[in-house]
């Protein structure tokens, strides 16, 4: 395992999961913690997750059954707020 990128193929799927795939978030936190000694087995379930990824790469969350604008609200004077 000492020529195998193991640690930035984790790495990539945290990035990922940071920014656009929340799904795997969980799976790649777990790979994350045998980064000092990983198995074969874990190589291969990373590798899995890089399938996983091409396969759904079409896929999006829709909000409400259809694209949805988003409207948020915000109290943004805090200048005049006098409990701080």
């Amino acid at each position: 395992m000492a020529g195998i990128p193991y640690r930035q193929l984790v790495g990539v799927l945290s990035w990922l999961a940071l920014g656009t795939h929340p799904d795997v978030a969980f799976a790649t936190s777990l790979l994350g913690h045998f980064g000092h000694n990983p198995g074969h087995v874990h190589w291969e379930v990373a590798k899995h997750m890089l399938r996983y990824l091409k396969g759904t790469r079409g896929w999006q969350l829709v909000l409400g059954g259809e694209l949805a604008e988003v409207v948020g609200f915000t109290d943004a004077d805090w200048g005049s707020d006098h409990n701080d």
